[in-house]
């Protein structure tokens, strides 16, 4: 279920920073559970973002995918930080 409107701003954020903050661990996993490819594409690439398939503050690894910064971008309002670039 998609929680997204049931948080504020500020609580979103909470969660966003706990996903940065495990980032060197998760990317590893979802690269090897993925096979080294953007989950959209299907293809290889050098930089990488996290991407909530359900927006859920209860995070699992079923939740997240790993998107090439084209398919990430080409699915969400995101902006890019320089932190976000892979590990």
């Amino acid at each position: 279920e998609d929680l997204r409107l049931q948080y504020n701003p500020i609580q979103r954020q909470e969660f966003q920073d706990t996903i940065t903050a495990m980032r060197q661990y998760l990317e590893p996993l979802l690269l090897k559970i993925q096979g080294g490819c953007c989950k959209r594409c299907e293809l290889p690439s050098d930089h990488w973002d996290i991407h909530h398939v359900i927006y859920n503050p209860k995070i699992t690894i079923k939740e997240l995918e790993l998107l090439c910064i084209y398919c990430h971008k080409s699915i969400t309002n995101f902006t890019r930080l320089d932190y976000r670039q892979s590990v």
